[in-house]
Parts: C-alpha cells; structure tokens; sequence
C-alpha cells in the first residue's frame, strides 16, 4: 500500500487532497496542518460552549437528553441569536 493511500486512510483525507498538497511546492507545511477542513460550525465557539456547559448539566441531574432535543436546542439558540446555518425549519432542529 502506497503512503498516500495509507496515510489517507488513516486521516481520512481524499486523496486527491494530499496529492494536490504535496505537489504544491508553493505551499507551507505550517499551513498545511493547521487549515480547518470541512464546513464551518453553525454555531459560534462562545454559543457552541454555553450549549455543551448545559448538556453537562443536565447530565449530572440525569436528564435524558437525545441527540433530537439537543439540535432542537441548537436550532433555538440560532434562532434567537439570529445566525443562519444548516437548520431545517420544517423540523424545528438543526442539522
């Protein structure tokens, strides 16, 4: 098994990815590591925090919480603070 391969795997990066960044010359290794991949949170860290402080909350008083009611939580809070991300309104939850 080739490196890339391997290494793709591994990562689970594409490998189209790594060959187009090892064949770039161009580009640092510095940034190459510290890039964030994928979309973009909905929510921002000081919200996304808050929200997971309250899960733990509510876990250690032993309220159930699913994974449903927590992107419910998620869609409320970015109504409320008027950010528009993946939400899907006809089920009142985020994505």
């Amino acid at each position: 098994m080739g490196l890339k391969k391997k290494t793709s795997k591994v990562f689970e990066v594409p490998r189209s990815t790594l060959k187009d960044n090892v064949n770039n010359k161009k580009t640092e290794i510095v940034k190459l590591i510290s890039a964030l991949l994928g979309r973009k949170p909905a929510l921002p860290h000081d919200l996304k925090e808050e929200e997971v402080s309250y899960c733990l909350i509510m876990e250690r008083k032993f309220w159930g919480l699913t994974t449903r009611s927590i992107k419910r939580m998620a869609f409320e809070v970015a109504i409320e603070n008027g950010l528009t991300c993946s939400l899907s309104v006809q089920q009142g939850r985020a994505g």
